[in-house]
């Protein structure tokens, strides 16, 4: 286990992070903005995997299917979102969000796949 104080960790609080096994990367979702990153299992390299505010405002938890669909839960706009990811760029997997906007997906803070 290691410390990691380079950006973007410098820059936020960490406030979802998810194992996605087919790029061998970690997923990490801040709470001062509306961007997700790839890193190294150490916390290096990182790199910006998606950044679109308008379909996800302030993520707050992160979940990854055995298919390597990231999850992710938009405080700010209600719902959670299905995401594709290469290994290098996220994009949305569905049409509009997975889930929501609507009662049932106000503020998540944590999502869980269960297959």
């Amino acid at each position: 286990i290691s410390q990691v104080t380079a950006a973007p960790f410098a820059t936020g609080t960490p406030t979802g992070i998810a194992y996605h096994a087919p790029s061998n990367k970690l997923i990490v979702s801040f709470s001062t903005g509306n961007n997700l990153y790839a890193v190294n299992l150490d916390g290096s390299s990182p790199v910006l995997i998606y950044s679109n505010s308008s379909i996800i405002n302030t993520p707050r938890g992160l979940a990854v299917d055995s298919a390597g669909y990231i999850y992710v839960s938009s405080t700010g706009t209600d719902t959670v979102e299905k995401l594709s990811f290469d290994g290098t760029t996220a994009t949305r997997a569905t049409p509009g969000p997975f889930l929501g906007p609507n009662a049932y997906t106000q503020n998540v803070t944590s999502i869980a796949v269960v297959e």
